[in-house]
């Protein structure tokens, strides 16, 4: 596209048109199209051709278009194949006969004036330097036929390679394209075109039949009928009344009356979990509230929301309420209080439970930008992460996203970012809402590792399981015994040290269960198998995993 650099002087007055539509000094704004299609010219064949196309409004139907086509087409001539390459570049005038304001299809015309370029190149070579010689037999090979033939082994033909590599010529001239399309405008920025472009003269005319999409720039200070209707753009209900539409409402069901944000999401601005349209304490100084938002002690809130205790389905909803102000020993203090017996799913979720327990006030952020206050753009433009402009250092405006609990999180929402071309994003550490440098972030989540220790040693339960060992094999397991196996459903393979291999079922916590996995096993012929136990993993006696259940029941019990 070197030959496109150098334009002629007669398209300067249509870019400085084009210019002051886009930067709005005049009233319609211009429009942007790409479009593909293919190409005709005499004796060769059609390839596909591309195009773009800027179009400025100057009066109600008349348009200044910068256009530019990129066309190929091929010709096979035995020995030789030969591909001619088109490029143009220029300004015209279109005129469209139907109002934008009252037609969404318009029909058009122009006429214009580019600088054109066609270069012929030769493929008469392999990538070796080999010339092609073209037989009787309608093959190509690397030397001339021998007259007459020989009667020798045939050489292998050759295949064409489609490289090009000689350049037959080059020409330069002004040419006068004639267009004729349509125009189907789809949306209020958006529209459909259809475009016959005829370059005539050097020669050789071309001819392009393209279709494509093009977009409108600029805030757009006119009206534009469209074929799909203002409810289709729409882009379907608001189910709950807040003003976000449901394919962009990331929290369906707002409360009448809710304030909400961009998202459909009611704004917590003291993020309490009681929503501002219902909080009387708008900024509570800790997260310990009422239903009505205003902060309360400890002490207050398990008289008001504690659970009856005995109640094993409850833990989730304790969970969701710590802070943190508990330390590990209240932690377990709290769970015991609430009379909570799902031991092995408490001991679950305090892995879960981690990030909110011991350091909440830790957050990671990707921050996208840092822009002086006057000339901060929008936040509205990020797609792929909810960013918020808050103030930083030196009166800058630092545009930051989501605020995520754990560092792996943010470094994928980094990745993210990377990926929808923000490449100077990074992420940021915050401390109770103060920025802090990673490293200090790094020390606090060192801090709260030992917590999390110290809680887990604090309420542990015991775990305890019985499996039903069904063999022990040196090899290969018989074809019979794999068969048999797949019948007692679920099971463990575990390789010891001395290379054996033991075939468990899938342990149970209740003896009396593995006992009837054991008759099962019997029943198909599992002459040798027997019980095992297991305490957090480790192989114990049945006996001693037996009292070890009793005496932690018994534990359960007396909490209650």
């Amino acid at each position: 596209m070197k030959e496109l650099l150098t334009l002629p002087t007669s398209l300067r007055s249509a870019v400085s048109i084009l210019a002051m539509g886009i930067s709005g000094l005049v009233a319609a704004q211009p429009s942007v199209s790409a479009l593909s299609g293919t190409t005709y010219t005499k004796d060769m064949n059609a390839a596909l051709s591309q195009g773009a196309s800027l179009s400025q409004p100057v009066g109600s139907v008349f348009s200044v278009d910068l256009d530019c086509i990129r066309a190929q087409a091929f010709l096979d001539e035995g020995i030789t194949a030969q591909r001619s390459t088109m490029s143009s570049i220029g300004a015209g005038i279109r005129y469209t006969p139907l109002s934008p304001e009252h037609h969404a299809i318009r029909p058009w015309a122009g006429v214009g004036l580019s600088w054109k370029t066609t270069t012929r190149h030769l493929d008469a070579q392999t990538v070796d330097g080999e010339t092609y010689h073209l037989w009787n037999d309608g093959l190509l090979y690397a030397m001339e036929q021998p007259i007459p033939m020989p009667d020798i082994d045939m050489p292998e033909p050759l295949a064409r390679d489609n490289v090009y590599e000689t350049m037959l010529d080059r020409t330069s001239h002004m040419a006068a394209p004639l267009r004729v399309g349509v125009d189907l405008q789809l949306t209020r920025r958006l529209h459909a075109t259809v475009a016959i472009t005829t370059l005539p003269g050097g020669g050789q005319g071309w001819t392009t039949a393209q279709a494509g999409i093009g977009f409108q720039l600029g805030r757009g200070k006119t009206y534009l009928k469209a074929l799909l209707p203002d409810e289709f753009l729409a882009l379907g209900d608001d189910a709950d009344g807040d003003g976000v539409k449901d394919v962009k409402d990331l929290c369906g069901g707002t409360e009448p009356g809710a304030i909400v944000d961009k998202y459909g999401c009611a704004v917590d601005t003291d993020l309490d979990g009681v929503p501002d349209h219902r909080d009387a304490e708008i900024n509570s100084p800790d997260l310990l509230v009422n239903e009505q938002g205003v902060s309360i002690s400890l002490a207050e809130w398990k008289a008001l929301y504690a659970p009856e205790k005995g109640d094993p389905t409850t833990f989730a909803q304790d969970s969701a309420t710590v802070i943190s102000e508990l330390n590990a020993a209240q932690m377990a203090q709290m769970l015991q209080s609430t009379g909570n017996t799902a031991a092995i799913t408490e001991q679950e979720m305090l892995y879960d439970l981690r990030e909110k327990v011991y350091n909440p006030e830790i957050s990671y952020r990707i921050q996208y930008g840092a822009y002086l206050a006057a000339f901060a753009p929008s936040a509205d433009g990020y797609t792929h992460d909810r960013v918020e402009a808050m103030a930083g250092d030196h009166g800058l405006t630092l545009h930051v996203g989501t605020a995520y609990e754990r560092l792996s999180e943010a470094r994928s929402a980094l990745g993210a970012a990377k990926a929808a071309n923000h490449s100077d994003a990074f992420v940021t550490a915050y401390h109770k809402g103060e920025r802090i440098t990673l490293e200090e972030a790094a020390r606090l989540e060192a801090l709260r590792q030992e917590a999390v220790r110290e809680a887990e040693e604090t309420y542990r339960m015991v775990e305890v399981k019985f499996h039903v060992q069904l063999g022990r094999y040196t090899a290969g397991v018989p074809v019979e015994v794999l068969n048999a196996f797949l019948q007692m459903g679920q099971i463990e393979q575990r390789l010891e040290a001395d290379g054996t291999h033991r075939y468990l079922t899938t342990g149970v916590s209740a003896e009396q269960t593995a006992r009837e996995h054991l008759k099962s096993a019997l029943n198909l012929g599992f002459s040798d198998a027997f019980l095992v136990a297991e305490i957090d993993g480790t192989q114990t006696s049945i006996a001693v995993a037996r009292t070890t259940l009793i005496e932690r029941n018994s534990a359960l019990a007396s909490a209650r």
